[in-house]
Order: structure tokens, then C-alpha cells, then sequence
């Protein structure tokens, strides 16, 4: 009877208590709603001017001036370079609404552009080249630079002010190509901003966060910040009310309940733990082979706490990789995760098989491995070193689309100071598989195609794309272009079916462009069965075609040896340097 007399004694307190929970509940979703208000409101307000203009855009000015882009030549639906030399362009909008995801190369050259402060073109992951030269930009402030840009050209204008985040002034210190007129600043237009040089260029250069608050905070976004500080007050009273009113509840049901919560307690402690080690174990027997339990791998292990993400590079259904910094130092992480016990396990298993192959491998013309890390059971990460430069086949399409003053830089024989010759490219290539043809059994890459030949900071080779699995079905239509004859007979790959990979990768470096250069051809002839030998350009050296050609023999036999193209390349490297010297003394 005691005990029910203190109960209701209580209960006044009890429903006060419970009505306060309640609206301290309810108080999230009210602030929530309020505070996003004005970013809901200008969200609104800017996707319909965007989708107005965009749409205004592709009716009526693509249509009208259709004729004058310059499509690109292995475009099917939609262009991957947008043209717009010379049409008088004033405003920066005209333009970017044409960007896309696919779009490669733009090139907006002699307009009349003033500003592009403002701009984001981080969703153009594919965007590698941009020339806004002979323009009327007088400032470049407040912009985000695609990530995987390698030229940019603002030569010609009048700009007085640079400004850009630190994660853009790394990405433009490591650009292949950056053309623009002499800059000094004596001031920045953010005070906290630090001057760096790029060539003769002045840049001013802000951290990510500052950047963002001053060109992307808008100005109801600030307001709501002021009113989060008022809210904030009266949420922290709320706050110590509940607690307090929690204390007295929990003081009134620990008397009640005491025993039986604890044997609760321990029952579930005992439970989880019994779980997860029988889980972990679990985890082991599933993934036979697990570099994470191997001892030769524990050495190579890295901590989850030495590695800081930078940005997204790619992402898919099962793994992402991402650009980190490694200590002082930048690095890329692969990272794959099962989403509950069991799933994608042959896929985890797979990249296991990927990171056994990629950890033995140490040579200089080899993307190095730099180790493992995993934060749970069901993650794993491979961290190798970063190349500024990107891929071989980025390149080379850069390089199809540039200028042709430009384009005939690029030759087999000769090197200048800005990138290195074809010949020294296919000779690192070459040098690459001889290494990973010396293990016994050699290892095949399986894949080898421009697309796998990474670039690193002086232009030097980084093969890439080992350890994958020897598997047809894995091609696609188009990729079988580079598969050797035998293979898509018989499934069967060794070292011969390799060198027949390279003829096609030497195919692609003397045209600048895959060995089959419309996609619509590409596709018929994988649809008739009937896939092509890869074209050499009409100025090819007939040395280089007569290597290229015994590389592509049907029979796997009548091919040279990694080693024979290695000695045939550097020779022809040497012969063409001696004749240069010759020349030069005269």
C-alpha cells in the first residue's frame, strides 16, 4: 500500500515530466523545418531559374548554333567536347548549362566573358580540358575546378585576381598544361588567403572551409546561423530540464527494477560479445585466404586514424575509391565493403586475390603499393601511391583534341619539355612487362590498355589495373578489341596474349585515339563478330608499324618477347638520339 501511495503521490510529476519529453522530442523536427527554410526557399528558387535557362538553352541556342560545335568524333548520343570559339558569348551561364558529366573538353576561346565567379563544375568528373584564353575575364574567384582537369588555358585575358581552395591550387600545381599572362597580387580579395606561384602566376590561395564560406555561404544561410544561436539557448534549458526530470525517473524505476535490469544487462553483454567473436571467426571461414588475418600482410597494415580522405575519385555499388593524404604525403584507397555477412563475397574475394598480386610487386614502372587498412570485419582498403598526371588515355585525348601545332609536338622520336616522346612512353611500357614477366609463372596483366598506363609526376610509367581477374566475361563488347585472338577462343591468357595488348596500346599512342575510333563501328563489329585489326596513323614510322605488326600476329607464337620489344625500342631511341646530336653539332 506504501508503495502504491507514493506512486500516485507522484503521478503529477510523472505526466509534467512526459509532457516535457514530448515537446523536447517534437522541438527537433520544429527547428529542423525552420532552419532550412531559407535554404529550401533559394534552393527553389535556383533550381527553377536553372532548369528555365537550361531549357531555354537546349531549344534555342544549341539549336540555333548546332552547326557550329565541334563534335567529337567518338561521340554517339551525347558530345563529349563542346565547342564555342568565337560566338561572342558575354555571359558564363551560356555556357555552363551545356556542360555535362560527359563533357570532356570545352573549349569557349575568343568571347566575351567577364565573369565566372561562383562556378562549380565538380559534378563534370569527365571534364579534362578547358580553354577560356582571349576572353575579358578580368577576376577568377570563387571557382571549383572539375577534379580530373589536366589543361587549362586563360591566357590572353585581363585578370587581376586569382583566388582559389587549397584542394584546387594542389590539382593546378599538378596540370600538364597551364597557359595564362603574367600575374602579381598585392592583395587578396580574402584576408586570410596566402600567396603561391604556379610558373609567373600569383595565385591567392584559401583553406576549403573559408572558400566555401565566402563564395558559396548564402546570405539566408547566414541569417539562419544567427538563429541558431538563439535557439540554442533555449534548446540548452530544455535540455538540463529533461535531464533533470530522467534523473527522477530513473531514481524511482532503479528502486522497482534494479535486480531484473541487471541480469538483462549482463545477459545481452554476454550475448553480443559471444556474437561478434563467433561472427569475426565466422568471417575467416568465409573468406579462406584473408589478407587481413595473414601474417605476411602484418607488416603492411596501416591505420585507419594515419590516413585523411580528401575527395571522392569514383564510386560504385560495392567499392570507392577516393584521393587521401597518407601521412604528408598523397595516396589513393581503393575501399570495398560487404553490406551484410555473405554478400558480395566473390567480389571481396576478388580483391583479395587483386591485392596478393599488387603487394608483391616493387618496380618503378609498377603503380606501388603502399598497404592495407580495415576499420571492421566487413571492409577492406588498399592504399597505392598517387599520379598526378592520370592516365594514357586521357592523354591522348587530350592530346587528339588540342590544337594541331600542338598535336605535332607529340611525335615518336623526339621529347620536349612539357611531356616526353612515344617512343620513350612504349619503351617504359615495355620495360614494365618484362618485370612482370620475370616471376615464375609470369604475371599476367590480362587488361593492358592505355586506360591502365598511369603517368606520374615527370611523365614516367605506372602500369596499373593488376591482379584482376583472367576472365572473358568480364569484357565488354568494345574491350575485346584489345583481347588477343586466342583468348576469345580458347579463355586461355599467358604472356603472348599481353604483347598482343600492347600492339593495340601502340596503336592507340600513334593515333591518339582507341584502335577503333567511331564507337558505332565499334559496335557493329563486335555485333557481326568480326573485330578489326587497330589502324596506324599514314605518318607512322615504318620501324614502329613493322614492331607494332609483329605484336598483332594472329599466331601468339610469331610474337616478340617483352624483353626483344624492350632491346628494339631502346634501340631505335638511342639510334634517334645519336642522329639528333649529329645533326646539331653540324
Amino acid at each position: 500500500m506504501g508503495s502504491k501511495s507514493s506512486i500516485s503521490q507522484l503521478a503529477p510529476q510523472i505526466a509534467a515530466m512526459r509532457r516535457c519529453t514530448w515537446a523536447l522530442q517534437a522541438l527537433p523536427l520544429l527547428f529542423a523545418a525552420w532552419s532550412t527554410l531559407p535554404y529550401v526557399q533559394s534552393a527553389n528558387i535556383h533550381v527553377k531559374l536553372r532548369r528555365a535557362h537550361h531549357q531555354s538553352s537546349k531549344h534555342h541556342n544549341l539549336e540555333a548554333v548546332a552547326d557550329t560545335f565541334a563534335l567529337s568524333e567518338s561521340s554517339s548520343t551525347e558530345s563529349s567536347t563542346i565547342d564555342l570559339v568565337g560566338l561572342g558569348l558575354t555571359s558564363w551561364s551560356d555556357i555552363e548549362s551545356n556542360v555535362t558529366d560527359q563533357t570532356e573538353i570545352l573549349n569557349a576561346s575568343h568571347n566575351l566573358i567577364q565573369d565566372v565567379s561562383g562556378t562549380n563544375l565538380s559534378s563534370a568528373t569527365d571534364l579534362v580540358s578547358i580553354d577560356l584564353s582571349s576572353n575579358n575575364l578580368t577576376s577568377v574567384v570563387g571557382v571549383i575546378f572539375p577534379s580530373n582537369l589536366t589543361t587549362l588555358d586563360l591566357s590572353n585575358n585581363s585578370i587581376k585576381s586569382f583566388e582559389v581552395r587549397e584542394t584546387d591550387f594542389t590539382l593546378l600545381s599538378n596540370l600538364s598544361g597551364f597557359k595564362m599572362d603574367n600575374l602579381e597580387q598585392s592583395d587578396c580579395p580574402t584576408s586570410s588567403a596566402s600567396t603561391e606561384t604556379i610558373g609567373n602566376v600569383q595565385i591567392c590561395v584559401v583553406s576549403d572551409y573559408v572558400f566555401q564560406t565566402a563564395y558559396f555561404r548564402t546570405k539566408s544561410a547566414w541569417q539562419a546561423g544567427k538563429g541558431v544561436i538563439y535557439l540554442s539557448v533555449i534548446v540548452s534549458a530544455l535540455i538540463s530540464l529533461w535531464f533533470l526530470a530522467l534523473l527522477v525517473g530513473h531514481t524511482i524505476k532503479r528502486k522497482q527494477n534494479s535486480a531484473k535490469d541487471l541480469e538483462q544487462r549482463d545477459t545481452m553483454e554476454t550475448s553480443y560479445s559471444t556474437q561478434s567473436r563467433n561472427w569475426s571467426l565466422s568471417k575467416q571461414e568465409d573468406l579462406p585466404g584473408d589478407v587481413r588475418f595473414d601474417p605476411e600482410f602484418t607488416s603492411l597494415r596501416i591505420d585507419p586514424s594515419d590516413v585523411m580522405q580528401v575527395r571522392t575519385l569514383a564510386h560504385g555499388g560495392f567499392a570507392m575509391t577516393s584521393l587521401v593524404h597518407l601521412g604528408d604525403k598523397q595516396a589513393v584507397m581503393k575501399k570495398v565493403a560487404m553490406h551484410a555477412q555473405g554478400q558480395d563475397r566473390d567480389q571481396m574475394l576478388a580483391f583479395m586475390d587483386e591485392i596478393r598480386v599488387c603487394a608483391k610487386l616493387d618496380h618503378p614502372k609498377v603503380m606501388g603499393f603502399l598497404g592495407i587498412m580495415w576499420a571492421s570485419p566487413s571492409d577492406l582498403a588498399a592504399i597505392v601511391e598517387y599520379v598526378p598526371h592520370g592516365s594514357l588515355n586521357l592523354f591522348l585525348k587530350e592530346k587528339k583534341s588540342a590544337r594541331k601545332s600542338s598535336r605535332s609536338q607529340f611525335t615518336w622520336m623526339q621529347s620536349t619539355k612539357e611531356w616526353p616522346s612515344k617512343i620513350s612512353l612504349a619503351l617504359q611500357i615495355s620495360e614494365a612487362l618484362v618485370y612482370l614477366q620475370s616471376f615464375s609463372p609470369p604475371v599476367i596483366h590480362g587488361h593492358l590498355k592505355a586506360e591502365c598506363v598511369l603517368l606520374g609526376s615527370s611523365w614516367e610509367v605506372k602500369l596499373s589495373g593488376l591482379g584482376y581477374k583472367l576472365d572473358t566475361s568480364s569484357f565488354s563488347g568494345e574491350d575485346r578489341v584489345w583481347v588477343a585472338p586466342e583468348v576469345l577462343a580458347s579463355g586461355q591468357f599467358d604472356e603472348k596474349s599481353d604483347i598482343y595488348s600492347f600492339g593495340v596500346v601502340l596503336s592507340e599512342l600513334d593515333c591518339c585515339k582507341p584502335p577503333v575510333s567511331h564507337r558505332a563501328s565499334r559496335r557493329q563489329s563486335v555485333e557481326s563478330g568480326i573485330l578489326p585489326k587497330p589502324k596506324f596513323c599514314d605518318d607512322c614510322p615504318p620501324e614502329i608499324l613493322q614492331i607494332a605488326q609483329s605484336c598483332l600476329e594472329d599466331d601468339g607464337g610469331g610474337r616478340p618477347t617483352a624483353m626483344e620489344l624492350y632491346y628494339s625500342f631502346r634501340q631505335l631511341q638511342r639510334q634517334s638520339e645519336a642522329e639528333r646530336r649529329a645533326s646539331t653539332n653540324k
